[in-house]
């Protein structure tokens, strides 16, 4: 019964973790977004050839962008606007 006990808890500890990266990697890869979509609006004054017209604020993830370069953890890592 205790081994129950501790196996249960186990499973609960485990399915916990995972339920806090997954929403930890949401956020992270949400802030990315805020952050580019911001510099799109503060920073870029002129689009002329319509680069950055794939980055909208709807995207769960700026890792498909044209000019964005992600790292394996999903997070931004470079940006090519040339």
């Amino acid at each position: 019964m205790k081994r129950l006990w501790r196996l249960q808890v186990l499973q609960h500890g485990i399915f916990t973790l995972f339920l806090l990266l997954l929403v930890l990697t949401w956020t992270q890869a949400n802030d990315d977004v805020l952050m580019l979509m911001a510099f799109k609006k503060f920073s870029v004054t002129s689009d002329p050839h319509a680069v950055l017209v794939n980055w909208t604020d709807t995207s769960s993830s700026p890792c498909s962008w044209h000019g964005v370069t992600c790292s394996l953890d999903g997070r931004v890592s470079t940006l090519d606007l040339s």
